[in-house]
Parts: structure tokens; C-alpha cells; sequence
């Protein structure tokens, strides 16, 4: 949750708290771009959406607008069923191949 917290952090340069879909999106590309360079398990492009699209779905409408407070998500993030499969070291493929 730390390190995810982290990410949001680093990729809101104007400190609003808030993320686009789009932002999530390339964010958790570029969780998965690096976890793939030193061969570990990684997220199919379509389970990034998945995660991105439920994420941002639970928000309500009032809240979500074009974007949603990450930190009130965090503990969503950390406990999607996907990334917790992808942080146990048990994505559905590997860098190059499809399981």
C-alpha cells in the first residue's frame, strides 16, 4: 500500500490528491514495465483496466467526476483481487510469453 501510495504521489505533480482513469492506468503500466524488466510476474494489459475501471467505478458519481481522491481508494487498490495476485508474484504472465 506504501509503494502504490507512493506511485499516486510521484505522478500528481500538482498535489491535488486526485487521478484520472488515464493516470491509473499508466501508472500501474509502469508498475508492470518494471516489474517486467527484472522477470517477474506481470498484468495483462486488459487486467490493468479491469483494475483501473473497478477502481474508479466504486467512487461515487459526486466524488469521480473526471478524477477521484486517490488516498480515499488506497486500501481499494491494494486490495483488489488482481493486484494482490500481481504483488504475490502471481500475474498471469511473464515478459514476452501469456500463461
Amino acid at each position: 500500500e506504501v509503494r502504490l501510495q507512493f506511485a499516486f504521489e510521484l505522478f500528481d505533480v500538482k498535489k491535488t490528491g486526485k487521478i484520472s482513469h488515464g493516470d491509473i492506468m499508466l501508472i500501474l503500466a509502469g508498475i508492470n514495465a518494471t516489474a517486467s524488466y527484472f522477470g517477474d510476474a506481470v498484468l495483462t494489459a486488459q487486467q490493468i483496466e479491469i483494475i483501473a475501471d473497478d477502481v474508479f467505478k466504486s467512487a461515487t458519481a459526486a466524488e469521480r467526476g473526471d478524477k477521484i481522491n486517490y488516498m480515499d481508494r488506497l486500501d481499494e487498490f491494494s486490495n483488489h483481487p488482481l493486484v494482490v495476485q500481481f504483488a504475490s508474484g502471481g500475474g498471469t504472465m511473464r515478459y514476452g510469453t501469456a500463461k
